[in-house]
């Protein structure tokens, strides 16, 4: 998906994401897409297609509690982080993909 979306940036010439990391004392935040400005402002994209429903509970919340940390360290305001996501289809994990969507 982050490849997806540099080859749609890189069409509309928008330039300013880069892969970078935010750290802090207590934080250390790699992102595939970071904007530096006046504010950050980060894209991270979550892989939904996992083989366990479970797996899609624990790939969201780690993600989750990475950002809160973030947030609580002042390295990164939660209104400036888009995460988009990419689904499975399956039957299966259509719960968890609910629960992790509203948690996010």
């Amino acid at each position: 998906m982050v490849r997806e979306i540099r080859t749609l940036f890189t069409e509309a010439s928008i330039r300013s994401f880069r892969d970078d990391t935010l750290t802090d004392d207590l934080t250390k935040l790699h992102l595939p897409l970071v904007h530096r400005n006046e504010v950050v402002a980060a894209i991270k994209p979550l892989d939904f297609d996992q083989a366990e429903p479970s797996g899609i509970l624990d790939h969201c919340d780690q993600w989750l509690m990475k950002f809160v940390s973030a947030e609580r360290e002042g390295v990164i305001q939660l209104k400036n982080v888009l995460i988009p996501v990419a689904e499975n289809d399956s039957p299966r994990h259509r719960k968890a993909m609910q629960i992790a969507k509203d948690s996010i």
